[in-house]
């Protein structure tokens, strides 16, 4: 399966081509989307420009192409989005997706982790705005941390560091990035796997001791670090390198001069963690993304999809708090689904084919019990949800259903919220996070108490209203 995704973010725009299930880099452009919209207020138009021609480059080598944006893109408030998703299209025949931060974190940490590793090991995704880490224990995630600091603090801060030498004290630039850490990491790690962005192309071109990972064996992997060593080639490339040369050398100004900011970024987690070795990687989200393009890998069996929800809300005024404690918006969402039953039929168990106007996927249901962690999924992605529909009738499933349902979508740290609004009964509110605690304990912070969460679905809902949805064959607002 021969496709191209496309990576935009603040400053550098990626792409990488998937080749007989491997992925090759067909380089970068530099587009400084971040810097524009500062000065602008919007996308700039010569960066939409230069990202419409590069798409069409793109397309010479192949049209099967994939489009996610991240950074400025998810600041866009609801109108700005829409016509510039609109405008995309209309200009490439192709649909972009923008990627929230705890999306392109988990993106990123798929390909960035390695499950032979037992010990205690983080994962750094530095960008141009934001800084994301994962930390694992014996192969276990037992914390993220996102933080509104990244290259660009640095270097908006000590505009010196992308000169030929520094001028600032490395001290003084270290204490301000790590002024920044609004909440420290409650875990340690001895390791530091270093991803989104190419660390890999920095360690060799700057010359930094790499060695060969005696950690684990990975390809995308190969090298590893000791932290004394980073330190001290760290005050080489700020104090004595000359990055005017560099830059002349490699044809890569623009990168390189930015380079001195994500060092910056780095230490500072190093030193948070009391990290010992550091692995450069030049992984990032696409390497996440081309397995989910794929299904491989990414067919999702939830043990515990923990799940539940408060009825009848008042919609506008939960939209104003999730905004208000800085949630991520993330789109909205016209969806419609097919339910089927299993041959023969069982209770608590049943086949959804649903379409959100993005993504189609089908999914196999199973209700264990009515608490918060009482279902089981099963779902892959598919590629249209009419010709899936066809495809289940041809195997003798013909559905019992066709609903349709509004969907505004939040996502606040591992939270992800869906504002539902369903024909004949009030909107409610579905919260889906990894622990109960996490959910309970933001429901709390929303001024909800936890005893107004329910883990009824739709069905039990429908009843709740007196109402019975299996009743409708059809069930649309029109």
């Amino acid at each position: 399966m021969e496709f191209i995704i496309v990576e935009i973010g603040s400053t550098n725009t990626k792409a990488f081509i998937n080749k007989e299930e491997d992925l090759e880099s067909l380089g970068f452009v530099t587009i400084e989307f971040k810097d524009n919209f500062k000065k602008e207020n919007k996308i700039a138009d010569s960066d939409k420009e230069k990202l419409f021609n590069y798409i069409a480059e793109l397309k010479k080598k192949c049209t099967n192409i994939y489009v996610y944006g991240t950074s400025v893109f998810r600041n866009l408030d609801d109108e700005a989005k829409k016509l510039w998703l609109e405008e995309f299209r209309n200009r490439t025949g192709y649909d972009f997706t923008i990627v929230s931060s705890e999306k392109e974190n988990r993106y990123t940490t798929y390909g960035a982790f390695d499950k032979s590793y037992k010990g205690s090991i983080a994962i750094m995704i530095g960008g141009g705005a934001s800084t994301e880490l994962a930390i694992f224990d014996n192969g276990e995630l037992v914390e993220e941390q996102f933080y509104n600091f990244g290259v660009t603090s640095a270097t908006d801060k000590f505009p010196d560091i992308r000169s030929d030498k520094v001028q600032s004290d490395y001290k003084d630039m270290l204490e301000y990035m790590k002024s920044l850490i609004d909440n420290p990491a409650e875990h340690k790690a001895d390791v530091l796997v270093l991803a989104g962005g190419d660390h890999i192309y920095f360690a060799e071109g700057a010359k930094y001791p790499i060695q060969k990972n005696k950690f684990y064996d990975n390809k995308l992997h190969p090298y590893y670090m000791e932290i004394a060593d980073c330190d001290k080639e760290d005050q080489k490339f700020f104090y004595e390198t000359s990055l005017d040369e560099i830059c002349h050398r490699t044809n890569k100004e623009s990168w390189w001069r930015g380079v001195r900011g994500m060092r910056l970024c780095v230490k500072t987690l190093c030193d948070m963690l009391d990290v010992k070795y550091v692995i450069p990687t030049s992984i990032n989200m696409i390497y996440g993304i081309a397995e989910e393009i794929k299904n491989e890998n990414f067919t999702k069996y939830k043990e515990y999809s923990l799940e539940a929800r408060i009825l009848d809300i008042n919609k506008e005024e939960l939209i104003k708090k999730l905004e208000n404690m800085g949630a991520t918006f993330v789109n909205n969402y016209e969806q419609k689904r097919y339910v089927y039953d299993f041959k023969p039929a069982v209770k608590g168990k049943w086949i959804r084919l649903r379409s959100d106007g993005e993504h189609s996927t089908l999914t196999i249901k199973e209700i264990n019990n009515d608490k918060i962690d009482g279902t089981k999924e099963l779902e892959i992605l598919v590629s249209d949800i009419d010709d899936t529909n066809l495809i289940l009738e041809k195997l003798g499933y013909k559905a019992r259903s066709y609903q349709e349902n509004r969907r505004i979508r939040y996502v606040y740290n591992n939270i992800e919220i869906d504002i539902d609004s369903w024909p004949l009964i009030p909107t409610y509110v579905e919260f889906e996070g990894t622990s109960e605690e996490e959910i309970r304990e933001f429901v709390k912070l929303l001024g909800y108490k936890t005893s107004d969460l329910t883990t009824l679905n739709v069905n039990k809902i429908y009843e709740y209203y007196g109402l019975d949805i299996d009743s409708y064959a059809v069930l649309k607002f029109d």
